[in-house]
């Protein structure tokens, strides 16, 4: 096997076919801004995402969903190690929305679950809800 076909082998392995929810709680952090989000970023323009994927950032700022996208569109621009390409940037920050609720209540999880359970805005398989009991890889809400 040559170089070049080795490391297409060696991409289709590392790619999660599966849809998949990226859950980010404390999304309105400092790690989420500089690391998290231009990591998945990068990761998405080379191909190592799911075609069918979405990132909820959870956290207790008063934010909605176009202002904590614009935010993470800033993110990138400003710390992704590749430079920021438009359509894919785009593409990218449309699968994102965010969640607002304090990590200390049980609420907070109960109205989460009730967002991931939205399978018109989440993907519907590779993401649990308490309601449905999918089986989700990142995190399982048991409330």
């Amino acid at each position: 096997m040559n170089v070049e076909n080795q490391d297409a082998h060696v991409e289709a392995e590392s790619r999660v076919n599966e849809p998949v929810t990226i859950v980010i709680f404390g999304a309105s952090g400092d790690l989420t801004h500089r690391k998290l989000i231009p990591a998945l970023y990068i990761a998405y323009v080379n191909k190592l995402l799911p075609e069918n994927f979405s990132i909820v950032g959870f956290a207790r700022r008063d934010y909605d969903d176009e202002i904590f996208r614009g935010m993470m569109d800033e993110a990138i621009r400003d710390h992704a190690r590749i430079p920021a390409q438009e359509e894919p940037l785009k593409e990218f920050i449309s699968r994102i929305t965010y969640h607002k609720g304090d990590l200390t209540t049980i609420e907070a999880y109960q109205t989460m679950a009730e967002k991931l359970s939205d399978t018109a805005r989440i993907p519907s398989t590779g993401c649990t809800t308490y309601r449905s009991n999918r089986t989700c890889s990142i995190l399982q809400f048991s409330i």
